[in-house]
């Protein structure tokens, strides 16, 4: 049977049992009092042992008020904002009396948003998009769902009221149709690969949909610096006497001269790309971790996982990569003496963000990903908390198959579904390089030792499995009330960046794509040079990409598990 066969009889089998799933699903014709009943986020809820679920929707409900961050873009739409947290702070207690009242206020704001235009900077031109556009509001919708899951477990004493159902149906398809709007409107998504969370899956997940997307490996941009800097390169060499692909630890700045969103929208843009991939950290905190942010011209997709799963089985995907290097090098023993029972003080060294909260780094920005070892603290976990907010959609990875499949689908519009995207499962792999992980594996005392140090991933996992149940509510929700998304090739990302609607209103103001896609020196607005960056920093990064393709020519792709 042909590839290309097979690949069609694949898609079609999903499709099949997408339609079959969801038919199922939406036959039992919930109530949006059931759905709320029978949602992940409150089915199971006890006032005796979840705390966290309270305290999380409690910081929800904060943040767009609280938040320390610096760069929050759906809160700098003007009055639009200050409308919105007017609204929560007049309604702070919802009752069944004062809820459609809240209700229609809500919708009044979202309508008023749904139709509005709003400048945006590009360069030195000033261009007038739709709201959505520039925002879907995904910390706005998640406010509310807070305050609606609160007063469920509290005043509502967990049924909605019949005056408020009606309204409370307007709420949540305006809520989705404005991130329908935006998706569509933006036209291409960046993946945040968060290192051994799913992130091959949704790679090939975006292939399987037709997506148009990088062709280098993790469908990262060629030359925009987002690989992954899991170890350190120079304890590497010194154990092994080689390099490796990613001993990027320690090279703070990207290699690239696409500096900031405007420049990395440019060029996606030029090149047509519907789906990219960033597996390094979030944009700017080359000042402060405060200063890190988005970027507002891409769809923002995240998925989150256990952090100790996650821990392990990165350092099992290295060992399996170094027992390989050695193999062929016919070093086996040394592999075997250096990395079978190794203390946590060697992983310590050799990979210091893989074994210290990952996971909160990741959205931290430049400097704060390369946070000490052992320095991670309550305030960098505030600041990726109120980052993780401000995603388009939020997975878990834990929450199984079906539940992605289905997330996804009315999320994105993606008809291929995530479970039958190819996935690098280690194990196979693992017995196909002759790693038996019950033999060789870290000493075991010492990685309960780096397992109880994942506090901060731990505590920002918690917060981020919330907003999952949280987004999941909220679209199962609008299925139930018949929304539906795209269903095209690379579903609502149909349009792709070269005919979003940022890249149309440079068209009309240009007739062209700013020079910044062109590959050209990317200086920002007003000719200054990129804040945080040295004189020469420029330099130093070309060296970098040097130092990078000669470690890699040096490893031969041989090295490589296939």
């Amino acid at each position: 049977m042909s590839s290309s066969v097979a690949c069609a009889r694949r898609v079609t089998n999903v499709l099949v049992f997408l339609c079959c799933g969801f038919s199922a699903w939406a036959s039992q014709q919930l109530s949006i009092s059931e759905i709320f009943a029978h949602s992940r986020l409150l089915a199971n809820f006890s006032n005796n042992v979840d705390n966290n679920l309270v305290q999380g929707l409690t910081e929800i409900l904060r943040t767009p008020s609280n938040t320390r961050l610096r760069v929050v873009h759906e809160l700098q739409h003007g009055r639009m904002a200050h409308t919105f947290l007017d609204i929560m702070k007049t309604y702070a207690t919802i009752t069944a009396d004062n809820m459609p009242s809240w209700l229609q206020h809500l919708a009044n704001f979202l309508d008023r948003y749904s139709r509005g235009v709003c400048p945006v900077h590009h360069g030195d031109m000033v261009l007038m998009v739709k709201h959505t556009a520039s925002s879907g509001l995904p910390m706005l919708r998640r406010a509310i769902f807070a305050k609606l899951a609160t007063a469920w477990l509290t005043t509502l004493g967990k049924r909605i009221p019949d005056i408020a159902l009606e309204k409370l149906g307007e709420v949540i398809l305006k809520l989705y149709r404005i991130h329908k709007d935006s998706v569509i409107q933006k036209g291409v998504m960046e993946y945040f690969h968060i290192s051994k969370a799913g992130g091959t899956s949704w790679n090939s997940a975006a292939k399987l949909n037709g997506c148009v997307r990088a062709r280098s490996a993790g469908s990262h941009v060629k030359g925009f610096g987002d690989e992954c800097r899991w170890m350190d390169q120079n304890v590497y060499r010194n154990l092994t006497g080689r390099r490796i692909l990613w001993g990027r630890w320690g090279r703070v700045s990207r290699a690239t001269r696409q500096h900031g969103c405007r420049a990395r929208y440019d060029y996606v843009a030029s090149k047509g790309f519907s789906y990219i991939s960033n597996e390094y950290t979030i944009q700017g905190g080359h000042d402060s971790i405060l200063d890190a942010h988005i970027c507002p011209q891409f769809v923002n997709v995240v998925t989150l996982r256990d952090p100790i799963k996650r821990m392990e089985s990165n350092i099992r995907f290295i060992m399996m990569h170094i027992k390989v290097a050695h193999r062929r090098h016919g070093k086996e023993d040394r592999f075997n003496s250096t990395f079978c029972n190794a203390s946590a003080a060697l992983w310590e060294a050799l990979g210091p963000p893989i074994t210290d909260n990952y996971i909160v780094r990741s959205f931290l920005g430049v400097e704060g990903f390369h946070t000490p070892l052992g320095h991670i603290s309550a305030e960098h976990v505030a600041a990726a908390r109120d980052q993780l907010l401000q995603f388009d959609l939020v997975l878990d990875l834990d929450a199984g198959p079906e539940a992605n499949d289905r997330f996804a689908q009315q999320g994105l519009g993606w008809s291929a579904a995530l479970s039958a995207a190819h996935a690098l499962d280690s194990s196979i792999l693992s017995i196909k390089m002759q790693l038996n992980y019950s033999i060789c594996h870290p000493e075991q005392t010492g990685l309960e030792t780096l397992f109880r140090r994942q506090g901060p991933d731990q505590q920002l996992y918690r917060f981020g499995r919330i907003i999952n149940q949280l987004d999941e509510l909220w679209l199962d929700l609008s299925r139930a009330l018949g929304e539906k998304p795209e269903q095209q090739q690379c579903g609502m990302l149909f349009r792709g960046s070269n005919n979003s609607a940022l890249a149309s209103a440079i068209a009309r103001m240009t007739g062209r794509l700013s020079s910044a896609g062109k590959g050209g020196m990317i200086r920002p607005e007003g000719g200054q040079k990129q804040q945080g960056i040295p004189d020469g920093a420029l330099d130093s990064m070309d060296a970098d990409s040097e130092v990078e393709a000669e470690a890699e020519a040096d490893m031969d792709g041989a090295d490589l598990p296939r």
